[in-house]
Formats: structure tokens, C-alpha cells, sequence
């Protein structure tokens, strides 16, 4: 947690690959979490994300758990 005028904020608790101002830009998730991905980018983009398999030779790891991610969430 950072202070920031005597004010405790929480920082997010979710972990992005890219990030543009602070905000989120692109979401890894499994099968398993979609659907809080989908949440999480519903709630910070306020538009529908685009939402597309990763390929077989992207190491690209889930956003939550650290399993192997099978989506890529983006703005």
C-alpha cells in the first residue's frame, strides 16, 4: 500500500504485461479465469475488450494464477 496525503490507497490487486498511464492495456487469463478478466476490462475500459486465443508458441503466463494463459484480453 502506498500513503498519499495521509490517505492509505490500495494498490491493484491484479498484474498486468502492459500498462499506459497506470492504466490496463492487455490481460492474460485461462480458462479458469476469463471471466474475471472480462470483468476486470468491462469495469476499467467501460467498453466490450476484444478477446483472442493465444498461439501455442506464446510463454505467456494467466494474470492471476500463473498458469499457462489460453486468452489474451485487450482494449
Amino acid at each position: 500500500m502506498q500513503k498519499k496525503h495521509s490517505l492509505w490507497i490500495a494498490k491493484p490487486c491484479y498484474n498486468s504485461k502492459r500498462r499506459k498511464k497506470g492504466r490496463i492495456q492487455l490481460l492474460y487469463a485461462c480458462t479458469e479465469h476469463i471471466e474475471l478478466a472480462l470483468d476486470v476490462a468491462v469495469d476499467e475500459w467501460e467498453v466490450a475488450p476484444k478477446i483472442e486465443k493465444t498461439t501455442t508458441d506464446n510463454d505467456a503466463t494467466c494474470t492471476y494464477c500463473g498458469n499457462k494463459a489460453t486468452y489474451t484480453v485487450a482494449k
